[in-house]
């Protein structure tokens, strides 16, 4: 089964060959061998993920991940999370890097791990000032 990137390429390539001769272009096989592997890896992984979302045993870790990013990103200011967040922010003088987690991206899981991360101390200090 042929990828639609496997034509793009084998065109590259072949332009390659044309412009520098197949001697000089001995590390563009490489290249393109390697592509073939990560593209493989890719869809793999991918299919793996949309199955692990679509299940019911979600990990702890991943729900903690997606509630973080859901509470304190952008979509948080329909919980009232996030003008506080907002405001905690311009108090202290610096933006906040938390995006939303909106899909099963290879690396979306690993970015809002980073950025939830970056920010556990601020939203700890948000979330004990809070009054419920």
């Amino acid at each position: 089964m042929k990828k639609k990137s496997s034509p793009l390429l084998e065109e590259w390539r072949e332009k390659c060959s044309q412009e520098y001769g197949k001697e000089n272009i001995k590390g563009v096989h490489q290249l393109y061998c390697a592509a073939h592997v990560l593209l493989g890896f890719h869809s793999e992984v991918m299919n793996e993920i949309k199955v692990y979302e679509s299940s019911e045993n979600k990990h702890p870790v991943t729900t903690l991940l997606k509630d973080a990013s859901d509470l304190f990103g952008p979509v948080g200011d329909h919980r009232g999370v996030g003008n506080q967040w907002e405001a905690f922010c311009m108090e202290r003088n610096f933006k906040s890097v938390i995006k939303p987690y909106k899909d099963n991206r290879f690396n979306g899981l690993f970015e809002v791990a980073a950025q939830v991360f970056h920010h556990h101390d601020d939203f700890l200090s948000i979330l004990t000032s809070l009054k419920c």
